[in-house]
């Protein structure tokens, strides 16, 4: 009795210490969800554009902006979502550890190149 009641309290535990990680990742996935709209809607409206037009589209600020939030927002939604699979399918702690170092720093630096891509072209330089 005494055992089982541990392993409850254990995976009670390791439930609330999860929690602020599956909040982040549906807050994420609300953020995403209006904006991936937004991204599609748009882009289906760019199609035939020429390239000096569709820069002077993501030159705009407002539009820059979103950008920048959407691609922010998409690769810390990925980042999350690739840590919980890294998690439930990587057994050996330090394999999964080095798995989940290698996936944030690919996802930090893909989402600061498409930042700094969308600042660029914003900025026109």
């Amino acid at each position: 009795m005494n055992t089982q009641h541990t392993q409850q309290q254990a995976v009670e535990a390791k439930a609330e210490a999860g929690a602020p990680h599956w909040k982040a990742q549906r807050r994420s996935a609300l953020v995403l969800i209006p904006l991936t709209l937004w991204v599609l809607y748009s882009l289906i409206h760019q199609i035939g554009l020429d390239f000096d037009e569709a820069r002077a589209w993501v030159s705009q600020p407002l539009v820059a902006v979103l950008l920048i939030i959407f691609v922010s927002a998409l690769f810390y939604h990925s980042k999350l979502g690739l840590q919980v699979i890294i998690e439930d399918y990587i057994s050996d702690i330090s394999g999964r550890q080095a798995f989940i170092k290698i996936f944030n720093l690919i996802c930090w630096i893909a989402g600061l190149v498409a930042v700094g891509s969308i600042l660029r072209i914003a900025f026109g330089t």
